[in-house]
């Protein structure tokens, strides 16, 4: 974030390099996953490419069957 520039509301982390060992201790914390971007990719708000949202493994079992059961009322069968 350039100096200077506050926006409330918005939180900015530190960058991480190790990806997994974060998503455990976000599954460790109960929390639905994380969201990245690519470092090279340039901050968009919008949804695009250079963002991935990584669910945890206790959030995707947790949440299975309301999944399939909107797969079978023609909701999105889009999976992340």
């Amino acid at each position: 974030m350039p100096p200077g520039h506050e926006w409330p509301g918005l939180l900015h982390s530190e960058a991480f390099d190790d990806g997994e060992a974060l998503l455990r201790v976000a599954e460790k914390h109960g929390l639905e996953g994380v969201v990245s971007k690519r470092r090279d990719a340039p901050y968009k708000s919008d949804a695009c490419r250079g963002w991935r949202k990584v669910k945890t493994t206790a959030w995707r079992e947790a949440n299975r069957e309301r999944g399939a059961c909107s797969r079978r009322l023609g909701g999105s069968q889009k999976r992340r």
